[in-house]
């Protein structure tokens, strides 16, 4: 998963929400995001990004094995992960009933059902770095 955002909000800020189970990957703060996956066996994973008052690029990359989170194409968290089902992601910036809502700008959304290896996610982070001029 690629995006391109920006959290203008203090508190909880939904990136992608959920859709039939309670997947989310959102601002949790001003410095970090939270990734959790009720339904699917992913834990919840809180990583700190820095600043995400500013426009960055974050990718998340799940190999079956360790969920990755990536800001700017600089390793955020690695965490060692053992999902059960699908990650269902159905809303852009709401949870199930618009709580949660992004306070926010988000530019592109980039998702593939596979892991990209190392070097196709960072021909897509460069690919949106150059775009958006993102540092």
């Amino acid at each position: 998963i690629f995006v391109v955002a920006r959290n203008n909000g203090a508190g909880v800020g939904m990136i992608l929400g959920p859709a039939a189970v309670n997947n989310q990957i959102r601002y949790e703060n001003p410095t970090q995001i939270l990734s959790v996956g009720v339904g699917n066996g992913l834990s919840s994973i809180t990583s700190t990004i820095g600043d995400n008052h500013v426009h960055h690029s974050l990718s998340i990359r799940y190999d079956g094995v360790t969920w990755e989170v990536w800001r700017d194409g600089v390793l955020a968290s690695s965490t060692p992960e053992g999902v059960t089902g699908p990650l269902t992601l159905g809303r852009l910036g709401s949870w199930f009933s618009g709580q949660f809502g992004l306070n926010g700008d988000v530019a592109e959304v980039m998702v593939y059902d596979v892991a990209l290896s190392p070097a196709q996610r960072e021909a897509v982070e460069d690919y949106l770095r150059t775009k958006y001029a993102l540092p």
